[in-house]
């Protein structure tokens, strides 16, 4: 029986695979998408980062300096901006590669309403591409700008929020699906890094500049780099990762870098006797003591409970002024009122409705403990003649 049933299964395989099949040759991968808003045209400009096909024989062509080329559409809808694509394009472009998507400032700005639709519900698209917005640029001409070491530029964005996130801890990376979710959940906004376009001396590089925080489905003002790693000290998924300066126990001219390897952040609102909503914040957090600009011997136990406390003191600061930016901009990117929700159902019903008006007047206690726990390959300061 379960033999009988293999070899069905098997040939109605074969036969629906080959219904859908495409050869190779008549397909092109998709590895970044942009949508933008085209407000003198009145429509959506779609645009797609598509890597070259390999010439016979495995050999790329030496006239070929990219690795890829961007092509853009307009159309009345995302979706049919999107298929427009086909009637420049001679290969059939394979979306489910994609990693990356860019929405233009000023599509971001307008109304998620218009395009997330077109994100989330096509079966092409996977809800776990990493997504930016960009700034100063549109996502066609972010696209054309080479990332170094990376021939394909839209898979570069996506790596280099990945790697920063591991190494500097200041952006938090968020995919489609993850977007789509905050934005349809009450007492969540999305927060989402921006990639934009640096020029150099002798070319443009792209780089991750701030984060765009949104509320009731647009793009409402910019997190700067201090308050986007504010807000990545609260982020649950995020507990390791990056590092932090600090000015020196011995010389406040000088500074000391420490690294992180573990944070563990609790948030519990509550409703006091006025009937105020306080977000108690408390987080505790270990690093290591990684760089000192001094020749000081700083590896002791006064001078480790005093990088503690300064390290705490920073880390408390970061989170306040993105906690402070983000009322001003009513944009409840901590989930505040989502943990209200779970801890005070009843309450929450009541303010619901009208949770932007309390949010920006909330208060929070924050509080934060660091632990320092070891200094990699010495302990000793280094001293020069």
């Amino acid at each position: 029986m379960n033999k009988s049933f293999f070899l069905s299964s098997l040939i109605l395989l074969i036969f629906l695979s080959g219904c859908q099949s495409l050869d190779v040759n008549e397909t092109s991968v998709a590895i970044g998408l942009g949508l933008d808003w085209e407000a003198s045209q009145n429509q959506f400009r779609f645009s797609a980062q598509l890597a070259k096909p390999i010439a016979a024989g495995g050999e790329s062509s030496e006239d070929d300096e990219d690795a890829f080329i961007v092509v853009s559409e307009t159309g009345e809808t995302a979706f049919l901006a999107a298929r427009n694509l086909t009637l420049i394009l001679p290969r059939f472009p394979l979306w489910p590669h994609a990693s990356t998507a860019i929405l233009g400032e000023n599509i971001a700005q307008k109304d998620a309403a218009l395009y997330i639709d077109s994100l989330v519900r096509n079966p092409n698209i996977r809800k776990n591409v990493g997504l930016v917005v960009c700034t100063g640029t549109t996502p066609e001409q972010l696209m054309q700008v080479k990332t170094p070491l990376e021939p394909l530029s839209a898979l570069g964005i996506t790596k280099i929020i990945d790697i920063q996130q591991r190494l500097l801890g200041i952006y938090a990376p968020i995919t489609i699906g993850e977007f789509t979710y905050k934005l349809s959940t009450p007492g969540i906004e999305p927060l989402v890094p921006i990639a934009t376009v640096v020029k150099t001396e002798d070319s443009e590089v792209i780089k991750i500049d701030g984060s765009a925080a949104f509320s009731e489905r647009r793009m409402v003002g910019k997190l700067n780099e201090k308050e986007s790693r504010g807000y990545h000290w609260l982020v649950e998924d995020l507990q390791a990762g990056g590092i932090i300066t600090i000015p020196s126990p011995d010389n406040p001219q000088k500074f000391v870098t420490l690294e992180i390897i573990k944070t563990q952040a609790k948030v519990k609102p509550c409703i006091n006797d006025k009937g105020e909503i306080i977000i108690n914040i408390k987080l505790t957090a270990d690093g290591n003591f990684y760089e000192q600009q001094t020749t000081e011997q700083l590896l002791n136990l006064k001078n480790f409970k005093t990088m503690e406390k300064i390290a705490a003191e920073e880390i408390e600061k970061e989170i306040a002024q993105a906690i402070i930016r983000a009322q001003e901009l009513n944009s409840d990117i901590f989930g505040f009122g989502q943990n209200l929700s779970k801890c005070n159902p009843k309450a929450w019903r009541k303010i619901e409705d009208n949770w932007y008006h309390y949010f920006s007047d909330i208060k929070t206690n924050i509080e934060v403990d660091f632990r320092l726990r070891r200094s990699y390959l010495t302990n000793s300061s280094f001293k020069f003649s």
